[in-house]
Formats: structure tokens, sequence, C-alpha cells
């Protein structure tokens, strides 16, 4: 069943929008349009214009740029709570391609909205970090990942 309110959304707690989340409780404060797209849509493209933000709720999606030989580079993957561009965040220009790979639902929060609230709140974007070794930090006993190294220049083993 898909989320039909943010307050349902089950990524809204630890994604791009917990940092809004009494914001989108209240919602003359930010007002989302929802919209839906089936798999290998485009959201948009590089050159659009575009006055909201989107922010992917449901499905997987894609951000990629296109080369000069017309291949594409993949930049992300996109996940629910995911916004599709930062840089829509300053500029109506997303810099790359959203496409969806599933069907995708996501959101449009208008640009000047979520700008003047992140702003005005500049401790909404900062989120405790875990103190290494608490248990919560993944990273304190991994290994560091290394390439075979190749035998020297006419050397086979």
């Amino acid at each position: 069943m898909q989320p039909t309110t943010c307050a349902e959304c089950l990524s809204r707690e630890f994604s791009f929008c917990s940092m809004f989340r009494r914001a989108l409780e209240a919602p003359h404060v930010l007002a989302p349009e929802v919209r839906t797209v089936a798999a290998r849509r485009i959201i948009c493209r590089e050159q659009d214009v575009l006055a909201d933000v989107p922010i992917i709720c449901s499905g997987w999606a894609l951000s990629a740029v296109m080369l000069s030989d017309g291949s594409r580079q993949i930049l992300s993957f996109l996940l629910p709570g995911d916004i599709v561009s930062a840089a829509l965040l300053f500029d109506p220009k997303p810099g790359c391609f959203v496409e969806s790979i599933t069907n995708v639902t996501y959101r449009t929060f208008g640009r000047a909205q979520l700008k003047q609230l992140l702003f005005s709140r500049p401790d909404m974007a900062e989120r405790p970090r875990p103190a290494p070794g608490d248990g919560t930090d993944r990273t304190a006993h991994a290994r560091p990942c290394r390439a075979p190294s190749a035998p020297p220049p006419g050397e086979r083993k």
C-alpha cells in the first residue's frame, strides 16, 4: 500500500524529509503535490527549469548525466525519502536527468518554501552522529578493501 500522506511514509524518520517533519505535519507550511510515474519514465531532464523540488516517496529512480558520446553515466540511485537533486535547492535546473526504475510516487515541494524553512532553522540540518564504539558505528571494525597486486612484468605465478 502506497503512503497517501507524508505522515504515513515509512522513510520520513531517516530521510531528507526527517529534517522537515514538523513542517510536513502542518500542511499550510509545505503543501506538496503528489505525482506518480510508471517505470522507465523521465521525471526531469538536465535542462528542465523546475519551480519545485521533487522528493521520492515510493519506488526506485536513478539520476544520471548524458555523456558526449550519447551514453549515460549513472550518478546515484534514488530511494524513498531522497531528494532527486540537491542542486534543486539552489538552482531551478537539476544538472542531471532523473528516470524511474520502478513505478515511482514523488512529492514536489516549492523551492522557495523549502529554502526559507531550511535557512530559517539551520539546526534542522544538524543530526546527531553516533560516537565510535557505541554499537551503531558500522565502520569501526571494517577492514580496508585492497585490490590484489599484479605480479611484476615478465613474472607469472
